[in-house]
């Protein structure tokens, strides 16, 4: 359906999936990371301001479940663009998992089979845009969910790129692009100097075309990232599977994961592959309810 707002097209698109679909664990995953002022998650839809191509926009998306899909609202300058913008929904929500496969697969192993139909319709929850997750995920290591929110906050405050909200007309800030970033004065960043040269440098390499922040080689990739220093082997393997939608990736270190496979010594990783983020998110999935 597409309606004239203003100066923006109104798309909506239909987006399947193929059930069961863990709308609630998506939305839990996207919540704890938002970014206050750019992303609003609530328990019905998730929202967002971006900047595409040079032109504004706003989407928000929600669940209908009796038609097995979800629903994105988008306003947006630029109607060519809708193509792009639908591809990153279905990237950020995993919608084209094909559930049976993963069923056959974890049926397989009996523990973990526990752990994945504890939640019926695990997905990866991605984010909408990879360079900001990378960038997010360095400002993460080793410090908490609350802090890491704080520093993006301050990263967006301090560099952000200023717009108009497409529907209020409010002015607001967005994360800082690659060039931006590149060029910005981060000293007053509230983190280590390591982490704000490796910030620099992977900001350079993307603005560069020297780093492409895709799946199409997510071997070479977490080869590129584990040479810069400042990033952790945590990081190359979140920032996988958290900004790329990536199936096979999995950080070990991770705290929470380290306590639930204490838990259960019959899980071993190596086995997950070709699934190993989804047992990672089932084993995240576990460790957050406290069983």
């Amino acid at each position: 359906m597409r309606t004239t707002h203003s100066l923006f097209q109104e798309v909506t698109l239909e987006l399947p999936y193929t059930p069961p679909f863990d709308w609630e664990g998506i939305l839990r995953v996207l919540r704890l990371h938002q970014m206050d002022g750019v992303e609003l998650v609530t328990d019905l839809a998730y929202e967002r301001v971006f900047h595409l191509e040079g032109k504004r926009g706003f989407v928000r998306v929600t669940h209908h479940a009796h038609a097995r899909s979800l629903r994105a609202q988008i306003f947006f300058e630029d109607e060519n663009a809708i193509e792009i913008v639908r591809k990153k929904i279905q990237r950020m929500f995993d919608l084209k998992t094909d559930m049976s496969k993963l069923d056959a697969f974890f049926m397989q192993f009996p523990a973990a089979n526990l752990l994945w139909r504890a939640r019926p319709g695990v997905r990866l929850a991605s984010g909408w845009d990879a360079f900001e997750v990378a960038i997010n995920t360095v400002l993460g290591q080793l410090v908490s969910v609350k802090r890491a929110n704080a520093l993006v906050k301050q990263l967006i405050h301090m560099s952000g790129e200023q717009m108009d909200h497409p529907l209020t007309g409010a002015q607001i800030a967005l994360f800082p692009s690659a060039k931006k970033l590149a060029q910005a004065d981060l000293s007053a960043l509230g983190t280590t100097a390591m982490r704000k040269k490796a910030i620099k440098h992977v900001a350079t390499l993307v603005e560069g075309h020297q780093m492409v922040l895709s799946d199409t080689n997510i071997a070479a990739l977490k080869k590129q990232l584990l040479g810069i220093p400042g990033i952790g082997p945590w990081s190359v393997e979140y920032i996988a599977l958290r900004a790329l939608g990536d199936p096979d990736s999995f950080p070990g270190s991770d705290l929470g994961l380290k306590k639930e496979l204490a838990k259960h010594p019959e899980i071993h990783v190596a086995h997950f592959t070709p699934y190993r983020s989804y047992l990672a998110v089932c084993l995240w999935n576990h460790y957050i309810a406290g069983y």
